[in-house]
């Protein structure tokens, strides 16, 4: 396994893929294959697929009480999330290639993380055109996050994870 991460970074992880609805809240609780403070939601190469994280991402927050970094936590998902649906899930070599958007929480931390088929890393950190529409997404991660970076999954695929601090603002 390999990791690469911004500057600060120090942790990685992978959400598993499984077959269950994606509405299904803590699924991996019904499956009993996870703990408290894990959720994840598979994710398709579709433009809804954005929204449906913010929607997810939001919901799991609130169920956890985590409000005051809800803000934070739907835009980094959104961001991470965007970033697999353009560009990495188009270039999956799998037919209907799937993401996954894992949440997991412990009592000083968030970590939000997407899993997706293709091994290319993210592109890295900079200051885009001022006059372009895109590529702004890594540095409002960076910004809104204590630390991110991204982890290359044997045979193929990435995680690329951030986490935000939840204490003491939870």
């Amino acid at each position: 396994m390999h990791t690469e991460s911004a500057p600060r970074s120090t942790h990685t992880g992978s959400p598993e893929r499984v077959s269950v609805p994606p509405e299904i809240a803590d699924w991996g609780l019904q499956l009993r294959i996870s703990a408290p403070g894990f959720t994840a939601r598979r994710l398709t190469c579709r433009p809804e697929s954005v929204a449906q994280a913010r929607s997810f991402t939001r919901r799991a927050l609130r169920r956890w009480h985590l409000g005051a970094v809800s803000d934070d936590a739907v835009t980094v998902a959104s961001e991470l999330v965007g970033n697999a649906v353009r560009h990495a899930l188009p270039h999956a070599s799998t037919p209907d290639p799937v993401a996954w958007l894992g949440l997991i929480r412990n009592p000083a931390h968030l970590v939000c993380a997407v899993t997706d088929p293709v091994p290319a890393p993210p592109a890295h950190v900079c200051l885009p055109d001022p006059l372009t529409d895109t590529g702004r997404g890594l540095s409002v991660v960076n910004a809104l996050t204590h630390t991110w970076g991204w982890t290359r999954l044997s045979p193929t695929g990435k995680t690329v994870w951030a986490v935000l601090l939840t204490w003491p603002h939870a």
